[in-house]
This record gives structure tokens, C-alpha cells and sequence, in this order.
């Protein structure tokens, strides 16, 4: 029995090492996307003025356009995984609710067809960036440095 015993053993522990591989394998390779992601814009469009993150997606500000980067697939955005782009000088209105007792958000509205979709509230709007109450002063100084630059 005591050989039985060792070969068991031995088996478990090679069962547990093969599980801890393949998670450490799947975390470096979400860690990959991330990475990816982030030194490809950064790589194409320079550093961002101010990057949040937020509940659902990044808000990466430049002096010309925001983009909102829902790339993550978290589950606020389980079938809506993009990335957007909006040009400051589209930016017809924004509107701002401060995080409580839930999240907060920013939301642009922009001229074209996006305006014409508006409905009462939908958490899946491509143009809108939900943060959370611990990011609240961050959505703020972005949400008056984005006012300031729409003519």
C-alpha cells in the first residue's frame, strides 16, 4: 500500500502544479492584453493628458480627443468591447452625475447619429464613463478640464 500511497501523492502534487501553471498562464496573459493595449495607444497617440480608470472602461484625455477603451470585458461591458474615439471638437454636451450610493459618470454627447439614440438610461452607452465614489476627484478635475476646451 505504501507504494500505492507515494504514486497518489505524486500524482496530486502533479495535478496541483499543472493547475497553478495554467492559472499563472492565464494571469500573464490578461496582463499581456493590458499591457498591449495601453503601449499601443501610448505608442500611437503619445502620453494622455489625464487617464482614468473606471468601473467599466479607461478615459484616456488628450488635448484633442478622448477615447474611451472598453477593451477589458468586464462584466458592466460583456458585449461591448471597443474602443472609442472622440474628437473634442465633436463634443456638443457632457453630462455629469457625482458618485454616491452609485457609481458616478461622465457622458459626452456628441452631434451625428449618436444624439439621435439617446434613451432614458442605458448603462451600455458607448459615450459614457462610469467611475466609482474612490475616483470621484479624479472624473471632477477631468470633467472641468474637458468643459473648459468644448467651444
Amino acid at each position: 500500500m505504501g507504494i500505492f500511497d507515494d504514486f497518489n501523492k505524486s500524482r496530486q502534487m502533479e495535478k496541483e502544479r499543472n493547475e497553478q501553471r495554467k492559472k499563472a498562464e492565464a494571469d500573464a496573459a490578461a496582463n499581456k492584453k493590458e499591457k498591449i493595449n495601453h503601449v499601443l495607444l501610448k505608442t500611437i497617440l503619445g502620453d494622455p493628458l489625464n487617464l482614468l480608470i473606471g468601473n467599466d472602461a479607461k478615459l484616456w484625455i488628450y488635448s484633442d480627443m478622448v477615447i474611451i477603451d472598453r477593451t477589458d470585458g468586464k462584466v458592466l461591458n460583456a458585449f461591448n468591447h471597443t474602443i472609442k474615439a472622440i474628437p473634442i471638437k465633436n463634443i456638443r454636451t457632457m453630462q455629469f452625475k457625482n458618485a454616491g450610493a452609485t457609481p458616478g459618470f461622465i457622458e459626452f454627447g456628441v452631434s451625428g447619429n449618436d444624439a439621435n439614440r439617446k434613451e432614458t438610461f442605458d448603462f451600455d452607452n458607448e459615450n459614457r464613463f462610469m467611475y466609482s465614489y474612490d475616483k470621484a476627484a479624479e472624473a471632477i478635475d477631468a470633467y472641468f478640464h474637458l468643459l473648459a476646451q468644448i467651444k
